[in-house]
């Protein structure tokens, strides 16, 4: 239907879909992209980028919302990138199929001379989820922005969303607050770890596209919907940038993405990267 869609990232909503769907999704660093005019879900986490069909596609469209004029990627190889797989929370509930298509992957980027290492990083990678037990920023800052309308429009929500945005009326200012501190905190603590890296490479999500029957019971939606969400979400929380690639697949199969991550501001960086990883998969 075209060539580039432009979306709002705050848990995944580029990148998520981009891998269910075998297309390249990017969410740059939050602050690269301005987000006048973008109806907004939450002020901390959303973020806009491309959904697209190549990195080159991704990169060009990235110049442009960004405003940067940027000349074109540099020519990367994957010989000696050092990628930093983060096995623990975001491998632990990878469906098997998943875990496959993964794991070929990195055996290919090893055997193209990628130096890759198995990095511990659960303890930052988990606080997202620790921090927001009791309600989340997105929740709370949904709540918010839609406050107005929740009670004299709630018929046009659909009834799991309204649920959702509700949920976020109940997180208190103190907890509220909290959750930013800490936040702030920790953004400067896992870039840190990330200076020995070129990137992080990992699922984009866990799990295969779900058929829609699956999700007819709020239960099973919400607890699948946080599972799909979880890789993608905790790089919003640290402000990351983060590049969905499609892996290769066989007719019939169903899509997988690769996710790679980098520092902070380092978003032209990690689409060149991205691009020489992208070379090397269409190869296979």
């Amino acid at each position: 239907m075209c060539d580039i869609a432009i979306g709002s990232d705050t848990g995944g909503s580029v990148r998520l879909p981009s891998a269910l769907n075998g297309l390249v999704g990017f969410k740059p660093t939050q602050a690269r992209v301005t987000r006048e005019g973008a109806f907004p879900l939450s002020f901390t986490l959303d973020t806009l980028g491309p959904l697209c069909r190549s990195v080159a596609d991704a990169a060009a469209t990235d110049s442009v919302l960004a405003g940067t004029h940027d000349e074109p990627l540099p020519a990367r190889h994957v010989s000696g990138l050092r990628l930093g797989v983060p096995r623990g929370l975001l491998f632990s509930q990878a469906q098997d199929e998943v875990l496959a298509a993964v794991e070929q992957a990195l055996t290919q980027l090893a055997r193209a001379g990628a130096q890759l290492s198995d990095e511990t990083l659960d303890d930052l990678l988990g606080q997202p989820f620790r921090l927001q037990e009791r309600g989340t920023l997105v929740a709370a800052e949904a709540a918010w922005i839609h406050r107005a309308w929740v009670d004299s429009e709630s018929g046009a929500y659909d009834p799991i969303v309204l649920g959702r945005i509700r949920r976020g009326q109940t997180l208190d200012a103190a907890s509220y607050v909290g959750i930013q501190q800490a936040r702030a905190a920790l953004l400067p603590a896992l870039d840190a770890r990330l200076a020995g890296l070129d990137a992080l490479v990992l699922p984009t999500v866990q799990l295969l596209a779900p058929h829609i029957s699956e999700l007819q019971d709020e239960d099973a939606f919400l607890r699948t919907n946080a599972l799909l969400l979880r890789n993608p979400s905790v790089f919003n929380f640290y402000d990351l940038p983060a590049l969905t690639l499609p892996l290769p697949r066989q007719a019939g199969d169903q899509a997988v993405g690769l996710m790679l991550v980098g520092r902070r501001g380092t978003d032209r960086e990690l689409l060149a990267l991205g691009a020489a990883v992208e070379q090397l998969l269409k190869s296979l």
